[in-house]
């Protein structure tokens, strides 16, 4: 359905405000292998990683900025139902996240760790498992009003993973939970930190479709198809309580992965559809952090 209605976007939202201070680019096409990217991840060498969405192979794919594949890393113990995100812990550790719950009735929620794949001799590797569920999920799906327990977007923060919800509540309510869970394997009730209202909708405007937070921990990103939200993090201030500016894109498209290049610049994929996106952007946010 999402990818059915990006010409009612194109009706409904305005120009974007913000396209000449933001710096945009396309960097290539992604290769044809991950023609679905749903998460990115740059690690401490500068290594692009990324894998394909609900129904792909368990493995996830190191390519460059050229959009050709430089290696595949498959993992034996996984079984892809969704994967949505993609992202490392301060030591490197990937995080690989199975939890994707489109219907809001999924109970067999996963997250997949690895050691950097940079460090592996070979191109197979086991995983922890982090199993989980959501303390405030009792019906599985809930009446519309509640479906709000769809998963693609996180991020590693201290020894914590934190989880922003996709909000497909009719009526859309505009409000995204946040979930955090412990970075290590085990079987866990999620706990309910918080939640953020990030607006009115349309709700597919405003979908979160992948998170992360900056290497110097000054700045975090929540993404939607055509814009991303910049929450500024203060000294003593929790995370989802930092001020955060909205952000439109000048390209709208199934936008499904963001990470941190530099703690001012960032990359985004987005899945092809049509001929349509497929690619590998970048942005810089230099100027909305200095303000």
């Amino acid at each position: 359905m999402l990818k059915k209605i990006f010409l009612i976007l194109i009706i409904f939202l305005p120009v974007c405000i913000f396209a000449q201070e933001l710096y945009f680019r396309e960097v290539c096409r992604l290769p044809a292998k991950i023609d679905e990217s749903s998460g990115i991840e740059i690690n401490s060498r500068g290594e692009l990683w990324s894998f394909n969405d609900s129904g792909g192979e368990p493995e996830i794919y190191r390519f460059d900025t050229l959009g050709n594949i430089l290696r595949t890393v498959v993992i034996r113990n996984a079984v892809n139902i969704d994967w949505e995100e993609i992202r490392q812990d301060d030591k490197g550790n990937f995080y690989i996240c199975d939890f994707g719950n489109n219907d809001n009735e999924r109970k067999n929620l996963r997250i997949y760790k690895i050691p950097n794949p940079t460090n592996l001799f070979n191109d197979t590797v086991d995983a922890e498992v982090i199993k989980f569920s959501y303390p405030d999920q009792k019906e599985f799906p809930p009446s519309k009003e509640k479906r709000n327990f769809d998963m693609e977007s996180a991020f590693c923060y201290k020894d914590s993973i934190y989880l922003f919800s996709k909000n497909r509540t009719e009526p859309y309510s505009g409000f995204l939970r946040v979930y955090t869970l412990p970075a290590k394997a085990g079987d866990y009730t999620a706990r309910l930190i918080d939640s953020i209202y990030i607006g009115t909708g349309p709700f597919f405007a405003d979908w979160i479709t992948s998170a992360d937070i900056s290497p110097d921990y000054k700045s975090f990103v929540l993404l939607s198809n055509n814009k991303f939200w910049l929450f500024k993090i203060k000294e003593g201030v929790p995370l989802t309580k930092s001020e955060y500016v909205e952000i439109f894109l000048p390209e709208i498209s199934q936008k499904e992965g963001i990470c941190y290049v530099t703690p001012d610049e960032l990359y985004i994929t987005d899945e092809l559809y049509k001929q349509e996106g497929g690619k590998l952007y970048v942005i810089s946010i230099k100027d909305f952090l200095a303000k």
